[in-house]
């Protein structure tokens, strides 16, 4: 995972039968016309649904990670460690 990348950065962009998700600059999906075809909606609308289903996830383990580095610093701490 690429630090940089946070849950804000995801865009669509609409090309002629697709969209693209976008983080940052970098594509990393492309949802075409014949996926949304078999949902009934458009290649927008389902690009949508997978952005904020990537977001969610981006911003889920973003805060595990920070549980856990809080613990293990915690647990280290606890130990008699640093």
């Amino acid at each position: 995972m690429d630090p940089k990348i946070g849950a804000s950065s995801l865009t669509l962009d609409e090309h002629s039968g697709s969209t693209w998700i976008l983080a940052g600059r970098r594509r990393i999906m492309t949802v075409l016309e014949e996926d949304a075809a078999i949902e009934q909606v458009t290649h927008g609308t389902l690009a949508d649904a997978h952005r904020r289903r990537i977001e969610e996830a981006i911003e889920s383990y973003i805060r595990a990670r920070r549980r856990y580095l809080c613990w293990q610093a915690s647990s280290c701490h606890g130990a008699g460690g640093n």
